[in-house]
């Protein structure tokens, strides 16, 4: 008896054969192989400011609980209003607005509302630390804006997170001996207060920009810039 494979059957039978072949030396062979993983972890930035001022437990005339000062002609208060960037803080621009209350009794004690006479109430303020911008009257108010002469983040010297301390924005409050106690209960009775607002706005995204040109803005615009978005920002909030 003669058996006939057609050449297709055939055909057939060879590819199965290989295929058996395959899995046999597949299953035989170490194959060689890696991996690569990227994990990113992503952590918050924060801006984190506080104002505070000393004590003065030594002076009776002095009530720190409430911040009253009892003033007296020719007398010198302890008032250092001392801003802290936190630890860890990213790099900010900051400032100090001071607003003073009860601006309309102010100036008529000074010398024709000159703003010179007024800072003669203020002992220790330095200039190249904390850079008067600006004065605006708001109605009985007039608010100073005096920012801090670089931008500030908080890390020590070695980069590693911690609380920066910066120079008081002045150190004392001088009650000037020509002041007669008429003119100091006009004050009282007008209201007379000074309120320190501590700002602080991070300084990327401003310090690197570039003008429609595509060149870096320079400094001072660089800073005008994000205090300007700090403005609406805090508009957009209210």
């Amino acid at each position: 008896m003669t058996i006939r494979i057609s050449q297709t059957k055939l055909l057939i039978m060879l590819i199965c054969l290989l295929l058996v072949l395959n899995l046999s030396i597949f299953s035989t062979m170490a194959w060689m192989t890696d991996t690569s993983k990227v994990t990113n972890t992503f952590t918050v930035g924060k801006v984190d400011i506080e104002v505070e001022e000393s004590d003065s437990e030594d002076d009776p005339d002095v009530d720190r609980k409430n911040n009253s000062y009892h003033l007296i002609p020719g007398e010198v208060k302890v008032k250092d209003p001392t801003m802290t960037v936190k630890a860890a803080s990213e790099e900010s621009y900051v400032r100090m607005i001071m607003k003073v209350e009860g601006w309309n009794a102010v100036a008529q004690v000074i010398d024709n509302n000159d703003l010179g006479s007024f800072f003669a109430f203020l002992g220790g303020w330095d200039q190249k630390d904390w850079r008067l911008i600006g004065t605006t009257q708001d109605g009985n108010t007039m608010n100073f804006e005096f920012r801090y002469k670089e931008p500030v983040a908080g890390l020590d010297a070695e980069g590693k997170a911690a609380d920066k301390v910066l120079p008081a924005l002045f150190t004392e409050l001088r009650v000037p001996g020509s002041l007669s106690m008429e003119d100091l209960n006009s004050l009282e009775a007008a209201g007379f207060k000074m309120i320190i607002e501590g700002h602080a706005i991070q300084s990327a995204g401003f310090i690197d920009a570039k003008d429609s040109n595509g060149n870096t803005l320079e400094p001072a615009d660089a800073e005008n810039a994000a205090w300007a978005a700090f403005e609406v920002e805090e508009k957009d909030e209210e």
